[in-house]
């Protein structure tokens, strides 16, 4: 199978497309961002990228942080002060790798599919002063999409670090359909979830037996709001699951949360994103991942068409 040639777009940087058993994804230079994904059948697995600025944070790579960090202060070597990226709620949201270029390799071929691997040296920077090297491996084969995110530290102490991924899903249906999400139904093996604050800052958890949020069984979501962080987690797989179809995402190494939301009054694609931590876990220390010098942390997950 031969390499795609790339693409260049004003925003996106370098587009380079991979195909294999069927599936076509299409990642981004900047971000190293997933901006599509095509099931066999030409039906679009995850809302889709256009030609200008991201939306919503579709497709993007959260990393040393995924999710939020209250008022962008956190205690590790000092006090650090991040950069405030959701000002409406006051909070350094979704790490620091999201926007900057990363370096794409050549597509090459495995079985029936192609690899392709980014890489990005993230230098030390006010707020967060440690060096990491981060590799992100996007496999695609007749199983679906694969996709793999080891960060190694770069430097001489220890470096806090946590990773997420936010693709939002689709069923069935046409991309950016308002309301679609009302006929889809949704099963999440998760035994807990997170309440949250007026910042979207957890502030206890709790089981979710005998809430309105378990979804341990498959549920409609018609009516459904939801923008919560599940943890304890008995299972791998996540399934969205329209009238004609449905995705499939399977949570693998590292993978401890996972956030879900329901893309606000627009209903367009449910948002499932895997995390290794959940949000302010560089305030709080949970599940957080303490690296010494030389140490590697690996997370994978997949996606495929149901």
């Amino acid at each position: 199978m031969t390499a795609v040639t790339p693409d260049f777009s004003p925003v996106h940087g370098t587009l380079v497309t991979l195909t294999g058993g069927g599936y076509t994804a299409q990642i981004s230079e900047v971000g190293a961002n997933l901006n599509r994904l095509l099931a066999p059948c030409g039906r679009d697995l995850v809302l889709p990228v256009g030609p200008g600025l991201r939306e919503g944070y579709r497709g993007s790579v959260l990393a040393p942080w995924p999710n939020r960090i209250a008022n962008g202060v956190y205690n590790f070597e000092g006090e650090q002060r991040l950069s405030v990226t959701e000002p409406e709620l006051g909070n350094a949201s979704h790490g620091l790798v999201a926007w900057v270029p990363w370096h794409l390799g050549e597509p090459v071929t495995v079985d029936d599919g192609q690899q392709l691997t980014c890489s990005l040296h993230l230098y030390p920077q006010p707020g967060y002063p440690f060096s990491l090297s981060l590799q992100l491996v996007y496999t695609l084969t007749r199983e679906g999409l694969h996709v793999v995110l080891t960060a190694q530290n770069r430097g001489k102490t220890l470096a806090p670090y946590a990773a997420g991924f936010h693709p939002y899903l689709l069923a069935d249906g046409q991309a950016e359909t308002e309301g679609v999400i009302d006929r889809w139904s949704l099963e999440l093996p998760a035994t807990r979830y997170l309440e949250t604050d007026h910042q979207m800052i957890p502030v206890a958890e709790h089981p979710v037996a005998g809430s309105t949020l378990d979804f341990c069984v498959e549920r409609p979501l018609a009516g459904v709001n939801l923008d919560h962080g599940f943890g304890g987690l008995i299972g791998t797989a996540v399934t969205l699951r329209g009238a004609s179809g449905g995705t499939l995402l399977m949570m693998g190494e590292g993978t401890r949360w996972v956030q879900v939301y329901t893309d606000g009054t627009a209903r367009r694609g449910v948002a499932v994103e895997p995390m290794s931590a959940p949000a302010n876990a560089f305030v709080t220390g949970k599940d957080l991942e303490l690296l010494n010098p030389g140490q590697w942390h690996t997370m994978s997950w997949s996606l495929a068409a149901l």
